[in-house]
């Protein structure tokens, strides 16, 4: 049983936070929570938890301004490090900019779960709660060499900037923390002595858990939950990359959403997003099902990139499955998801035999074309528009996407009379696809690309995201700045 206190500060956040948790099997609540700073210490001494959860923001504290909370922060959870080692584990909910210099900080001081978020998944935030501390999820929040080098974090003698507070040296200290007044010299202080850290954390036992089905949803705005299919009438006509831009949209919306690659081709979403760092010890449930276990070298089946649960190869670990991995196998990991939308990259496998039943269970069916016109008389006479369009209830679910293509071409009395309507996807900018593909980014997070991925898409979420949750968004409400809007799982 894990005993948790709550420091979120704000009256309708802990409600919130108490409401969800408390029915959690393995989680009791300490009777009283912290609503300020000053009491933090105190009430973890009287209440002993082995989990406390504060805000970033709504915690008050008598200390004011950014940098000095930044610091304030840091010597508290060193202090409760020295005192408790790894009896207490800290979560930490903040909504701070990505590569922010203080997200790596709070990893060095071993604080293993960040939620960087401005509104939070309570299932996905449960299950990570019930499952052990783990730094892959906080590794991408740790600079690397370079960074820190380029921002000059090296240990330097605590001595000199405390003799001369106006030196060289810590206006270098000052710019790595956040732009600030360079007279406030505690700051100085603080961001250069600091004590050993412990990189690793050991935990006495894990909390083996059953995940009942849930269906996580606002207050009022009920989301069933849809599997999706995404197809190609050949290779490289866009069904991989519709389906990551979709995944993550959708996760925009505080939905849940699992993207499940095709493994019946070589592996490719693992390395477009740096799996090797993001997620090293990942191997796919398409490996457990097979194999029947999980190999030694692993450590985790799941990974979730901006919200998005990734059920993918690990193509250094994996090979492309064959005949091993059965329909019966697929549908349970496809079922084992449990989220409100599942998307699974079919590419071009459209008549393999462990696909073919997926299409009767299909909520929506999305096949992706391009505008060359040979390609689109073999699409009329070959797999898989024949096969969908003659199967017979099939029609009504299926949404047919050009990719890199304006509306004009899509409305060409040759697409016209072979689709009943036509979806376009716009050619987007290639040095800025490039640019994110380098840094193993989603394009969601470029903001040339972002808002041409949001008109393309914005048919697609006006059908799937219920109309309510869709203004929500555009308010970029949360249910921890608008308690309104509050969030509630609906058990069974």
């Amino acid at each position: 049983m894990k005993k948790i206190l709550i420091a979120v500060g704000d009256e309708k956040y802990t409600r919130i936070l108490r409401d969800e948790l408390s029915p959690v099997e393995g989680f009791k609540l300490c009777k009283n929570d912290v609503h300020h700073m000053r009491y933090l210490h105190e009430l973890i001494e009287d209440e002993a938890p082995d989990i406390v959860i504060v805000h970033e923001k709504y915690l008050e504290s008598a200390i004011k301004g950014k940098v000095e909370r930044e610091t304030e922060w840091l010597q508290t959870f060193k202090v409760l490090r020295s005192r408790y080692e790894d009896g207490l584990r800290i979560v930490f909910l903040c909504e701070r900019p990505r590569g922010d210099h203080f997200l790596s900080e709070l990893v060095k001081v071993n604080v293993l779960d960040i939620f960087n978020e401005n509104a939070i998944e309570m299932q996905s935030f449960t299950e990570q709660l019930l499952d052990r501390p783990r730094f892959a999820r906080v590794n991408k929040f740790v600079l690397s060499d370079r960074e820190l080098e380029d921002l000059q974090l090296a240990d330097k003698p605590p001595e000199e900037p405390m003799e001369q507070p106006v030196s060289t040296k810590q206006s270098v200290d000052q710019t790595v923390v956040t732009p600030a007044k360079p007279t406030k010299q505690p700051i100085v202080k603080q961001k250069i002595v600091e004590k050993k850290i412990v990189e690793k954390q050991v935990v006495k036992r894990e909390i083996k858990f059953e995940v009942k089905p849930q269906t996580t949803a606002f207050v009022g705005v009920p989301v069933g939950s849809k599997l999706i299919l995404v197809g190609g009438n050949g290779k490289r006509t866009g069904a991989t990359f519709f389906s990551h831009q979709l995944a993550f949209k959708l996760a925009d919306y505080q939905l849940s959403v699992s993207y499940i690659e095709n493994p019946f081709a070589y592996a490719y979403t693992y390395d477009r997003y740096y799996g090797q760092d993001e997620a090293p010890d990942y191997v796919s449930p398409f490996y457990t099902e097979v194999e029947g276990a999980l190999p030694m070298w692993a450590q985790s089946q799941s990974w979730k990139l901006n919200n998005v649960n990734m059920v993918i190869q690990n193509p250094l670990r994996e090979e492309v499955y064959g005949e091993e991995l059965t329909t019966d196998k697929l549908l349970r990991i496809i079922m084992a998801q449990r989220t409100t939308f599942t998307i699974v990259d079919i590419g071009d496998a459209w008549d393999h035999p462990v696909i073919q039943p997926l299409f009767g269970m299909a909520d929506q069916i999305v096949l992706m074309i391009d505008s060359d016109v040979i390609q689109t008389q073999i699409l009329m006479e070959k797999q898989p528009y024949k096969m969908l369009f003659d199967h017979t209830g099939l029609k009504e679910h299926i949404r047919v996407v050009m990719n890199k293509a304006s509306r004009e071409m899509a409305s060409h009395e040759l697409f016209e009379s072979t689709y009943d309507y036509v979806e376009t996807i716009p050619m987007l900018d290639r040095d800025e696809v490039f640019k994110s593909e380098m840094k193993r980014r989603p394009l969601s997070e470029n903001k040339v690309l972002d808002p041409m991925i949001d008109e393309a898409l914005q048919p697609f979420i006006e059908e799937l995201v219920p109309k309510e949750l869709q203004k929500t968004a555009k308010k970029k409400a949360s249910f921890l700045k608008f308690p309104k809007l509050s969030i509630k799982t609906n058990r069974q």
